[in-house]
């Protein structure tokens, strides 16, 4: 009879380091290679993975359905150059609508190649917040 007992069955209080290792793992590996890993089961893994409320990440389980994970589109020369063009005068909301962006790209691209709104385009946008907060009236027309 084989006197060497199985570690997986042996062990069974999580320890700190374990813990923070399976927090760290758990969104981006299966259970199956969180658990060789850590030396635990399966069950054990998906048990810690309840309580700690770990979720799988959304690019692990795309890769894992086949769907492949999702590309921003670059920016190409000629929206790069419309982009220093309208970027001072208007809204980050009417530059991404005019280019087909998102705001956040808008914003993350202008930072990249350091542009900034005008001085007059800064004043609208004061005007715009204050009558936002303290003209209730003029919010209704929007």
């Amino acid at each position: 009879m084989n006197s060497r007992k199985n570690p997986l069955k042996t062990r069974s209080r999580w320890t700190r380091p374990e813990i923070q290792k399976l927090q760290r793992l758990y969104g981006s590996h299966s259970n199956q290679q969180v658990a060789r890993l850590l030396g635990r089961s399966v069950a054990s893994i998906e048990r810690q993975a309840e309580l700690y409320r770990l979720a799988k990440d959304k690019v692990f389980v795309k890769g894992r359905l086949g769907k492949g994970v999702y590309q921003m589109p670059r920016w190409l020369p000629e929206e790069l150059k419309s982009l220093r063009r309208i970027y001072k005068n208007l809204s980050n909301l009417e530059v991404a609508r005019s280019l087909g962006r998102s705001v956040s790209s808008v914003v993350a691209q202008a930072n990249k190649l350091g542009l900034y709104k005008s001085a007059h385009r800064l004043e609208g946008m004061g005007r715009e917040n204050i009558r936002g907060r303290w003209h209730p009236k003029s919010r209704a027309g929007r």
